[in-house]
């Protein structure tokens, strides 16, 4: 499941926590759309003030924008190369290392697809203090429409073209798991799994659909010792984070 924004007045939020907050070190950021028609959209933005923001957008051109701004400064910027199509679904990745444009990436469906002109990277501490949204500017105004899903966040990591690729079928909670700060589903609730927030459900978005994509089925910490001669079961480990170990599978 996920929720379909009508571009107009629906979004989903956040008050300020460590919510996006990745400091000076690497990070990757993972979300899964659908758009219904060509415009302006904001997918993810964190707004203080026109000098301090990030800002995740959809262009009227269709290209994949990503802003961060720190007094006055740009410190990240980045843009998707080709135009995407509405009505289709997206599984987006932006990879951004601090240490190496080189290495900063925007992947959609598991495909490179990084603008290099205009590419931005530094190492400023890109900490925060301000609410977050997802489908809409928070300066207010330019809502999404149409389908949001599967937003994660890791910190201190670089995912590789690999991990890229099993982003296509598989949860987040199975890619890197280490460096792993934040997974929303969204799967009918709005709760981050692994940070421990939950989204705040703003002029009833609506429940919808979405292809499935392998998942733990379970948060299980741990499973009892296997008796002799029985084969063990892998399990989970880790509190409140739903690390998997091993191939155990669930759709959702």
């Amino acid at each position: 499941m996920a929720y379909t924004l009508n571009g107009s007045t629906q979004y989903l939020s956040v008050s300020d926590t460590s919510f996006l907050d990745v400091g000076t070190g690497d990070f990757s950021i993972f979300l899964r759309i659908n758009k219904d028609a060509s415009s302006r959209r904001f997918l993810i933005s964190k707004r203080v003030d026109a000098d301090n923001f990030y800002e995740f957008e959809w262009e009227a051109a269709n290209t994949i924008f990503l802003r961060m701004r720190i007094a006055a400064t740009v410190e990240i910027q980045m843009q998707s190369a080709t135009a995407l199509s509405t009505s289709t679904d997206y599984r987006l990745l932006w990879v951004i290392d601090r240490d190496s444009s080189a290495n900063t990436e925007i992947y959609v469906n598991a495909s490179i697809d990084t603008k290099s002109s205009g590419l931005i990277v530094s190492a400023t501490d890109l900490d925060l203090s301000a609410a977050t949204g997802l489908g809409r500017w928070q300066g207010d105004g330019f809502y999404f429409d149409g389908v949001i899903s599967e937003f994660a966040l890791w910190t201190g990591a670089v995912l590789s073209g690999a991990e890229a690729t099993m982003l296509e079928k598989f949860s987040p909670l199975k890619v890197r798991p280490d460096a792993l700060a934040i997974y929303a589903p969204l799967v009918r609730g709005l709760q981050d799994i692994v940070g421990g927030f939950t989204l705040v459900n703003n002029n009833s978005a609506t429940v919808s659909a979405h292809p499935p994509v392998i998942r733990p089925s379970a948060q299980i910490l741990q499973f009892p010792p296997a008796a002799a001669g029985a084969i063990a079961l892998p399990g989970f480990h880790g509190a409140n984070r739903g690390i998997m170990r091993g191939v155990n599978r669930g759709v959702g």
